[in-house]
């Protein structure tokens, strides 16, 4: 069956996106709007009427995700995608076409932690500006970077799901 090989599934993304039809993250996944499931070649419209199958109406969706090798599609929603700038996801649906399974994924909410030494002076003990919670290109006393990584410190939280399922 040709559904299930991914050098095909790989061959027909790449094909797609040569025409304008998404975006491709090669040998990981096709990218597109929802409006353009019907013009993709015929074995990519198969593969995403399987997840139909399971699922129901992709096109409540704004975006696709086809996984290349992974036997996946995931459809995420999100708030005004056509009117905003930046749309907020308020929902994700990755469809295991394999396992014959849906795993759903609410909203998801990021969080920055800064902890400036300032602070750490009143808040003794509990955090490690060092590790976590620092900013991005924060200095020390002796002028250089708090942390070496220059990264600033982000959490997620995915409302309406226990947390330590998703960090499972």
């Amino acid at each position: 069956m040709q559904i299930a090989d991914v050098e095909a599934i790989h061959q027909d993304c790449q094909r797609a996106a040569e025409h304008g039809l998404g975006w491709l993250e090669v040998g990981e996944s096709l990218q597109l709007h929802v409006n353009m499931i019907e013009q993709l070649p015929p074995l990519l419209r198969v593969y995403v009427g399987c997840a139909a199958v399971l699922y129901g109406d992709y096109r409540n969706a704004d975006l696709v995700k086809i996984h290349v090798g992974s036997g996946k599609v995931s459809l995420m929603r999100y708030d005004d995608f056509e009117g905003q700038a930046l749309p907020r996801m308020i929902e994700r649906v990755k469809i295991k076409l394999r396992e014959q399974d849906i795993d759903y994924f609410g909203i998801i909410r990021l969080t920055y932690g800064f902890c400036s030494p300032e602070l750490a002076k009143e808040i003794s003990g509990r955090i490690d500006p060092k590790r976590d919670q620092h900013a991005a290109h924060e200095l020390n006393r002796l002028g250089n970077p708090v942390c070496s990584r220059l990264g600033a410190a982000v959490d997620f939280v995915v409302e309406d799901d226990s947390m330590l399922e998703v960090a499972q």
